[in-house]
């Protein structure tokens, strides 16, 4: 978890979340959700920070999703993908 501003890579959207938490798996993402919906704060993500407009702004816990890349499932038979 960090805290301090988060700038988009233009540098035209600036905030300061209450946090910012990197999350490793799909566990990680339902945790802290219902951690912060439990303490009465929003819930934001970002991305890669290509927006120009605030979509990602949050004053509460904005969730950085950078380390869920990949393919974690592949089903053949139901011809699907769960990345």
């Amino acid at each position: 978890m960090t805290n301090g501003a988060w700038t988009n890579w233009v540098g035209n959207q600036s905030f300061v979340p209450k946090a910012t938490i990197s999350v490793d798996s799909e566990a990680d993402v339902q945790r802290e959700v219902l951690a912060a919906v439990e303490a009465g704060h929003g819930v934001s993500t970002a991305g890669a920070g290509h927006s120009f407009t605030p979509i990602v702004e949050t004053d509460g816990v904005l969730l950085d999703l950078g380390r869920l890349t990949g393919i974690t499932n592949i089903d053949k038979a139901a011809s699907s993908v769960t990345a």
